[in-house]
């Protein structure tokens, strides 16, 4: 989606640390991905650390959650994987929606045939 989510930011930051134990110091809307379901957000912690937050409408393939998450408890390092909420669980509802949070991988953007990238 290229349009941020209706529900206001400060319930956002409310919603990860009632699920996550993660102080948002700054909760940035980022309007990109190939999913036209999903909304994406970097979440700056006060530790310093940066998340990605996805947030997704219509029914999750667990697969995409438990997989990463497996091969990374496995020690495939090259792997991004969900982070647990404080249940221990890969993902969670905030009504029709379903919340994963992940470590921020940034990069820098470069084109291929005029199409920006994030690397």
């Amino acid at each position: 989606m290229r349009e941020k989510l209706s529900i206001p930011d400060e319930h956002l930051r409310a919603y990860v640390q009632e699920h996550y134990a993660l102080s948002a110091v700054t909760l940035d809307f980022l309007p990109l991905g190939n999913d036209v379901s999903a909304w994406v957000y970097r979440i700056l912690s006060e530790s310093g650390t940066l998340y990605f937050l996805k947030a997704k409408h219509g029914p999750l393939y667990e697969a995409s959650c438990l997989v990463p998450r497996y091969l990374k408890d496995q020690g495939v390092e090259s792997v991004v994987a969900p982070l647990p909420t404080k249940r221990n669980e890969l993902w969670t509802q905030l009504g029709e929606l379903v919340v994963i949070l992940y470590p921020f991988i940034g990069g820098e953007r470069w084109r291929i045939k005029g199409v920006k990238m994030l690397l």
